[in-house]
């Protein structure tokens, strides 16, 4: 009589559990690695793509575009003169000796609303929709989308955000000016300084999830020189959520 060999029941649940369990522990670690993969990918597809636009919309012109913060700012540092009361953010700054702002403390936006923003989107950067305000009701956003200041508010309920400066909740959807790019990606514009100033929020891969800054959701400045123009599309570093990383980080681990 021959003897068949075997695995018995038993052996089979234990080793399919065990499977199962290294499983559970790195699947999650591969798709994670994967969408960061993703999103790396995909951060600088669309940063090399608008940076590009920004200079031929500049050479089109033939001359310097003067839309952006100095490469190398000629003022000295400036101090806070108020502070708001509300919201414990400086609410008027003045240069040391105490005298006013000069008008191009931060740099140059001659060009930026009536000229250079019409000429880079819809000429070069080709757009299936555009909110001049609204962005949220007219359909550039959705409602997954969320401002600084909610997110901070929900990380410490304590203390109040203002909810009117930078990239709020309420700038972003309904002050802001935003397009929806054809590949998707959407562009929201910094609505500072009667939103003359040339700061974008940028998702990198438009609707879809996650949504989040530091993953797939970044900000840019433009800087430059009165000689260059707009000379960079540089990281602007405003905010990322846990896990994420900063507009220079990603910017270093896309290129390197």
């Amino acid at each position: 009589m021959s003897r068949k060999l075997g695995f018995t029941l038993a052996e089979v649940l234990i080793t399919l559990g065990i499977i199962g369990v290294v499983a559970a522990i790195t699947l999650p670690m591969l798709i994670q690695n994967y969408q960061k993969t993703v999103l790396k990918s995909q951060f600088k597809k669309v940063y090399s793509e608008f940076f590009n636009a920004i200079k031929l919309a500049q050479s089109k012109n033939e001359a310097p575009v003067y839309c952006y913060y100095w490469q190398k700012s000629p003022y000295p540092s400036v101090v806070c003169m108020e502070y708001d009361s509300k919201y414990g953010t400086c609410s008027k700054w003045a240069m040391p000796d105490g005298s006013p702002l000069p008008s191009n403390y931060n740099g140059i936006y001659n060009d930026c609303v009536d000229f250079f923003y019409s000429k880079l989107f819809g000429h070069v950067l080709k757009y299936a929709k555009h909110c001049k305000n609204n962005a949220l009701l007219n359909g550039c956003l959705t409602e997954q989308y969320r401002g600084v200041d909610k997110i901070k508010a929900e990380i410490d309920d304590s203390v109040e955000y203002n909810p009117n400066m930078g990239f709020s909740d309420s700038v972003l959807k309904q002050t802001g000016e935003a397009w929806v790019l054809i590949d998707g990606t959407v562009i929201v514009k910094w609505c500072g300084y009667m939103c003359k100033t040339p700061i974008f929020m940028v998702d990198i891969n438009g609707h879809k999830r996650p949504n989040k800054w530091g993953y797939d959701i970044f900000s840019f400045i433009f800087r430059g020189t009165e000689n260059n123009g707009i000379t960079e599309l540089a990281p602007y570093n405003y905010f990322y959520e846990e896990g994420g990383f900063s507009d220079s980080q990603m910017l270093w681990e896309a290129y390197r």
